[in-house]
C-alpha cells in the first residue's frame, strides 16, 4: 500500500490483536470457547499497563522476570491510547468503533475534539453526550445482557467522557493511588463477580517524558508490589491474572513544528502524537502535504476505504481528517507544544508490539 507521496506503508504483521484482549479474559473464566488461556478460572484480573509493548519490556528485562505464560500482540491503527482502548472494550477496530485517532472531527459538536479529555481544538470542554462517541456497544454492556458484571478501577484523575463511553455496561470505581486500586481489587476478589479491569498510566507516562529503564522499571515494581500482595487471598488460586498494554513506543528525536503553517490547516492544529488528522483547505492540500516531511500522507477517506484502519464504519467517514499522517522514523509532529521524548501512535514494529502475559494469581511472584 503506497500513501499520497508514493511511499510504501509497510504495516507490521502479528498473529494476535489487542481486540481479543476481552475475549481472553472471558475464555479464563468459561465464558468464550477458544482463547491461549488453556486453564479455567473462577475469576479474572485483567491489569492493562499503558505502554506496556512487548519489544520495550523485553529490552528493558521485564517480560523476562514475569514468571508468566506470555503472547506478542499487535496494537491498532493509530496506535494511541484513545483508539486502543475503545477497540479492547468493544473488541473493533478504530474503523468500526469511530474513535480513529486521539483527535477527529465531531459532527455532533461541529468541531474537532480530542476524545482523550473530551475537549475542543482550543482545549475547552466539549459539549457531547459521551454515549455518541463509540459507533458500537461495548463488550460490557453485552455482557450486562446475560447479567454478568465487570468492575473497572480506575485513578479517580480518568473521569472523562471517553472512560464513561468506552466502560458503559460496567461498575466503574475510581479510586486514589495504588492502595486505592489494592483495596478494589480485595474487594472484588472476595464478592462474586467474575471479572475486574484495573488500569495504569504507567509505564507509558513517564516514556513520554523520556525517564530511564530504571525508572521505568521503578514504576512498573510498585504496581507488582500491589499485585504481590493479593496473592495471598483465599480466591488467588482460582483466580486468572493478565497483565497487558495497549501499545509500546519509540523514542523521538525529531520534531516538526506545524504551527508557522497553520495558514494552510482550516481546523485548529492539535498534534503531538505520531498520528494525526489535518483538514486543509483545497487550494493549500497540496503545499500541506509537501510539509509534512518525514510523514506517510494519506486522503483520510482513501485510508478509511483502504482499511488501514480497520473495517470502516459509516459515520467513520464524517470523523476522519482530509488527510490522515502517520510519523515516520523518530518524529513527532508538534504545534508549539514542547516536544515529546518518546512517543506512538504510528505504524512502526515497536509502536504496534504489545505484551500479553497471563498466569494464576496465587503464583505472581515478579520483581524488576
Amino acid at each position: 500500500m503506497k500513501d499520497l507521496k508514493g511511499q510504501k506503508f509497510p504495516i507490521p504483521k502479528f498473529k494476535h490483536n489487542i481486540t481479543e484482549y476481552l475475549p481472553e479474559a472471558l475464555s479464563s473464566i468459561g465464558l468464550n470457547k477458544v482463547g491461549l488461556i488453556d486453564d479455567e478460572y473462577d475469576k479474572c484480573i485483567f491489569v492493562l499497563l499503558d505502554g506496556f509493548g512487548h519489544k520495550r519490556m523485553s529490552d528493558i528485562g521485564v517480560l523476562g522476570q514475569l514468571g508468566m505464560q506470555i503472547h506478542e500482540f499487535g496494537s491498532v491503527i493509530p496506535s494511541i491510547t484513545s483508539s486502543a482502548l475503545s477497540s479492547i472494550f468493544t473488541g473493533k477496530t478504530p474503523g468500526e468503533h469511530g474513535v480513529i485517532g486521539t483527535n477527529f472531527w465531531m459532527p455532533q459538536a461541529g468541531e474537532q475534539m480530542s476524545a482523550l479529555s473530551f475537549s475542543n481544538a482550543n482545549h475547552y470542554p466539549i459539549e457531547l453526550n459521551p454515549s455518541n462517541l463509540l459507533l458500537t456497544e461495548t463488550i460490557p454492556m453485552k455482557l450486562k445482557q446475560d447479567k454478568i458484571k465487570m468492575d473497572v478501577i480506575l485513578s479517580d484523575d480518568y473521569q472523562s467522557g471517553l472512560t464513561e463511553a468506552i466502560h458503559e455496561g460496567s461498575d466503574v470505581h475510581f479510586v486514589s493511588g495504588i492502595g486505592g486500586q489494592y483495596e478494589a481489587l480485595t474487594k472484588f476478589l472476595s464478592s462474586k463477580k467474575k471479572l475486574a479491569f484495573s488500569y495504569f498510566i504507567n509505564p507509558d507516562y513517564h516514556f513520554h517524558l523520556g525517564l530511564s529503564d530504571d525508572a521505568t522499571r521503578c514504576q512498573i515494581n510498585a504496581i507488582f508490589s500491589m499485585l504481590r500482595r493479593l496473592n495471598s487471598h483465599k480466591k488467588a488460586k482460582k483466580t486468572c491474572l493478565i497483565l497487558a498494554g495497549d501499545h509500546g513506543g519509540i523514542k523521538l528525536d525529531t520534531h516538526l513544528d506545524l504551527a508557522p503553517h497553520q495558514n494552510l490547516f482550516k481546523a485548529t492544529l492539535r498534534p503531538g502524537y505520531r498520528y494525526s488528522n489535518l483538514f486543509t483547505y483545497p487550494s493549500t492540500r497540496k503545499e500541506a502535504i509537501n510539509v509534512l516531511d518525514k510523514c506517510w500522507v494519506f486522503d483520510g477517506q482513501t485510508a478509511l476505504k483502504k482499511g488501514i484502519f480497520g473495517k470502516a464504519h459509516e459515520e467513520s467517514f464524517k470523523r476522519i481528517g482530509d488527510l490522515a499522517v502517520f510519523a515516520q522514523d523518530g518524529l513527532c509532529t508538534t504545534s508549539g507544544s514542547p516536544p515529546l521524548a518518546g512517543g506512538h501512535g504510528s505504524i512502526t514494529y515497536e509502536e504496534m508490539s504489545t505484551a500479553f502475559a497471563f498466569g494464576r494469581l496465587s503464583e505472581f511472584n515478579a520483581k524488576v
